[in-house]
């Protein structure tokens, strides 16, 4: 098979696994099991703050790709659930750090292990060594690809 055919390949593998983990009928779907009800942008949120700790709301913005005054709305709407909290920055008190507080913990952990439970389900099948291989060459693809989404020009194109 020719390279431009296992590269039409990846790419139609990539759109359908972003669609499949972005539709909100999984989102919904692992909510229903998890027993909570968040958005599944609000789960993006929550799954952010856990991996990478409190932060400024305009770094959060930033790293998530989020417009700021949606995700003010996001974290204002998670805040009156009781997931976040929002603290003046400590270095800059104009500034806003949101906090993940103990049932926001207690959500991303419930959300996480349906995830699991959801592609280990999946993926029974696999062997550690497939499951081990995947993991490195999707790793892989997304350190070889994020640079080009954040903005740098992509080889062969642009002016000559």
């Amino acid at each position: 098979m020719s390279r431009q055919k296992h590269l039409l390949r990846i790419e139609a593998a990539m759109v359908e696994l972003g669609r499949m983990t972005r539709s909100g009928r999984a989102d919904r779907l692992r909510c229903e099991r998890a027993g909570v009800e968040v958005t599944g942008a609000a789960q993006r949120l929550i799954y952010y703050l856990m991996e990478n700790g409190p932060m400024r709301l305009s770094e959060l913005a930033r790293r998530t790709e989020t417009d700021p005054g949606i995700l003010t709305r996001q974290v204002n709407t998670l805040e009156r659930q009781g997931i976040v909290e929002k603290r003046p920055d400590p270095t800059d008190r104009r500034a806003i750090t949101v906090h993940m507080l103990p049932r926001g913990r207690r959500i991303a952990q419930r959300l996480r292990e349906v995830q699991d439970e959801v592609l280990g389900g999946q993926l029974a099948r696999w062997t550690p060594r497939d499951l081990e291989q995947a993991a490195g060459l999707m790793e892989q693809l997304i350190r070889d690809i994020r640079p080009k989404w954040e903005g740098d020009a992509v080889e062969g194109e642009g002016p000559e």
